[in-house]
């Protein structure tokens, strides 16, 4: 197991040690929220099947409580599903209210077809774009932090699964630094 840790963002956490680290990324600028900080690691399989595994950090005016995140989940819920239906996407398991670090966060899971112009592009038509894709945020104080996990093409997905409960059960959050 690899131990990662970025102070930028503000986490560490154990991962698969087949994982490494990409190149750093500039800060992004969104619209009223500031900078958006993101890393991402990866590796290729013996089949070829990709892992990347994409850490955001996100300013947020404030935190949002567990009760709130509830309110708005039958909301997130409607939209995924709308969402899964015009892009042929397979919901594995709807958006869920977990702790993670000791904070709450939503997290879901899906299978993409690959056919929609937003899944990830090929240049090869014969290529499999499909891609299994699950997804975090963890809300805290000032900021949310995403992790997705991509898997392209999708394979053992209990394996993917194990890796971001790796992920998720190590997520250690500290103060970002700068």
């Amino acid at each position: 197991m690899l131990v990662f840790d970025d102070s930028a963002l503000g986490v560490g956490f154990t991962i698969d040690d087949r994982f490494v680290a990409g190149p750093a990324m500039d800060p992004s600028s969104d619209p009223g929220l500031g900078d958006v900080r993101s890393t991402c690691l990866g590796f290729a399989d013996e089949a070829g099947r990709q892992y990347i595994l994409s850490v955001s950090l996100v300013a947020v005016l404030r935190a949002l409580t567990r009760q709130e995140l509830e309110a708005r989940l039958p909301a997130q819920n409607a939209h995924n599903a709308e969402l899964a239906a015009e892009r042929g996407w397979s919901l594995n398991t709807p958006a869920e209210i977990v702790t993670v670090a000791g904070r709450p966060a939503i997290g879901n899971e899906f299978v993409t077809a690959g056919t929609h112009p937003d899944d990830r592009a090929t240049d090869d038509e014969d290529e499999d774009a499909s891609g299994h894709i699950q997804a975090c945020a963890v809300f805290l104080d000032g900021r949310t932090v995403s992790l997705t996990l991509g898997v392209h093409p999708p394979g053992d997905l209990d394996e993917a699964r194990a890796i971001m409960e790796t992920v998720l059960g190590s997520l250690e959050l500290s103060a970002p630094a700068g």
